[in-house]
């Protein structure tokens, strides 16, 4: 029964809580949809985001495939640099 008691009064804590975060949601999407420019502007906040991070992503991918060819190049070089002094 105690811990039947335990279950049920963090299930409530957990409905609580998740009713809070979903009025707060809801009340956020009543105040950008009610002022279109805060909208606007939050769209192009998250496309400008998501812009960057597609860039950096790019730019990592970029990165490791130099890295790659600088290292092939350096073997490339070490190794001729061995076959020519045999």
């Amino acid at each position: 029964m105690f811990i039947v008691c335990i279950l049920s009064v963090k299930a409530k804590r957990h409905y609580e809580k998740s009713h809070r975060e979903s009025e707060k949601a809801l009340e956020a999407y009543r105040k950008s949809d009610a002022d279109i420019h805060l909208s606007r502007a939050d769209v192009e906040k998250v496309s400008i985001q998501k812009c960057t991070n597609m860039c950096v992503t790019l730019l990592k991918c970029q990165t490791f495939v130099y890295m790659k060819c600088e290292k092939c190049h350096a073997d490339m070089y070490i190794n001729k640099i061995a076959i020519s002094s045999v």
